[in-house]
């Protein structure tokens, strides 16, 4: 306990005033009561005749002690009990505060000198604010995790750091949280941990079961679901692997070959299972071979549409487009494109027909075809790769590259605009 004593000496009159806290603590809105003694240690009578008070940023109510304390105090008596009171405003900011407060009187009643002043001083401190996170468990997806913090009372804004920083981490790891209130009134903090968990992946390679030796050596762009690089180990067949993650595939012959695909994961994924794939090397595939590579194709025949797409199966097969499923956006870029080319021939106009062709094609007749009007058609030549046959001046057959999915080759016809209207065509048949 911290006492004040004030000492006043008038004639032959000594008072004594005696706080007994006169520094106290409270919060914003909270009301102080200031308590004390009042003694006359001298040889004379004192009248009390008032007081005198102040305290910064506080209101003050001194009616106790005007209403409780005697009229005056004969030497020897003493009075205590309740001086005044001190009301901090709501809006009260923590920090110190100071003030004071005097007793007026003198040797008669109607005296009202200051005889002493006594100082007083206040400790506003914070109100304690409840702070409570949520959101520490999450797992990786490449975006910024953040803790949710809500505070009791509500509303209260709260600094967040991450390991010391302010920026939410991305990458999977353990991060320690800290919350603090940031309100001038309020104080409240709290620790926490986050946790963001390594994602999962997978592994999907290409429904892709016949390669063309012709292909060797093969690179193979294929990614997990993460799209990370796969790494391939061969497990039997005529062939070797190298390069970056064994990822560059050279036939040695023709026949079954399985290859197994992994990725090991890293500080944001899990290792994927690993899977495995085999495939049949061969120099050429039939139509009728082309079509057992799908087990659940009911619908076969080279006229038939199993998807009502219009695309028949030996479209497909020219195209290397699997028919036991909805063609994918990729898929349709293998379809013929028709354009108009002035640059490869500068002066000269070319009708041109792009699209993928299979490598392993064979048994089948592919003719270029035009038309002035959509019903009279003339085969302009015989898109045979790699010895494509020729039958009109100024049309050539030639390969633009090479399929980064599949490894086909990309076909390009071109043929000279001769009329207003001319029309361009695949004609597919078999034999």
């Amino acid at each position: 306990m911290m006492l004040y004593v004030g000492t006043i000496i008038l004639g032959h009159a000594q008072l004594e005033v005696t706080l007994d806290q006169p520094s106290q603590t409270g919060v914003s809105g909270s009301t102080l009561t200031f308590t004390g003694t009042i003694q006359n240690t001298g040889t004379s009578t004192v009248f009390l005749n008032g007081d005198s008070l102040a305290v910064t940023d506080a209101a003050t109510d001194d009616s106790a002690y005007l209403a409780g304390a005697p009229e005056s105090l004969d030497p020897g008596q003493t009075y205590s009990g309740t001086l005044f009171t001190a009301s901090l405003a709501s809006t009260a900011l923590p920090g110190s505060y100071t003030g004071f407060f005097s007793i007026a009187g003198g040797g008669d009643g109607d005296t009202f000198t200051s005889l002493s002043s006594s100082p007083v001083s206040i400790s506003v401190a914070a109100l304690q604010a409840t702070v409570t996170l949520s959101n520490l468990t999450t797992t990786y997806d490449g975006t910024p995790q953040t803790v949710t913090a809500t505070t009791t009372p509500s509303g209260l804004e709260v600094d967040m750091t991450y390991n010391g920083s302010s920026t939410p981490p991305t990458e999977a790891g353990s991060y320690v949280v800290v919350g603090a209130v940031a309100d001038p009134t309020y104080q409240g903090i709290v620790t926490g941990t986050l946790v963001i968990a390594q994602a999962s992946q997978n592994i999907i390679l290409p429904a892709l079961t016949i390669l063309s030796y012709a292909h060797s050596p093969l690179t193979l762009y294929e990614t997990a679901t993460s799209g990370l690089p796969l790494s391939f180990s061969l497990v039997s067949g005529p062939a070797t692997v190298s390069g970056t993650n064994n990822n560059i595939l050279t036939f040695l012959g023709t026949g079954t070959l399985t290859l197994q695909a992994s990725q090991a994961g890293n500080n944001d994924y899990l290792p994927a299972t690993s899977v495995n794939q085999t495939f049949l090397v061969a120099s050429s595939a039939s139509f009728n071979t082309w079509e057992t590579q799908f087990p659940t194709l009911t619908d076969t025949g080279a006229a038939a549409t199993p998807q009502n797409d219009g695309v028949p199966n030996l479209l497909k097969y020219l195209y290397d487009i699997n028919p036991s499923a909805p063609m994918s956006a990729t898929d349709r870029t293998a379809l013929p494109v028709v354009d108009i080319d002035t640059i490869t021939h500068p002066g000269t106009e070319y009708l041109t027909l792009t699209y993928r062709q299979y490598a392993l094609e064979t048994g089948i007749t592919v003719n270029v075809q035009t038309s002035p009007d959509l019903q009279t058609w003339t085969t302009v030549a015989v898109a045979t790769m790699p010895n494509p046959t020729i039958l009109e001046a100024g049309v050539s057959i030639v390969q633009k590259g090479t399929d980064s999915t599949t490894g086909d080759p990309i076909i390009q016809a071109q043929v000279p605009v001769t009329s207003a209207k001319q029309f361009i065509r695949l004609n597919v048949t078999q034999p």
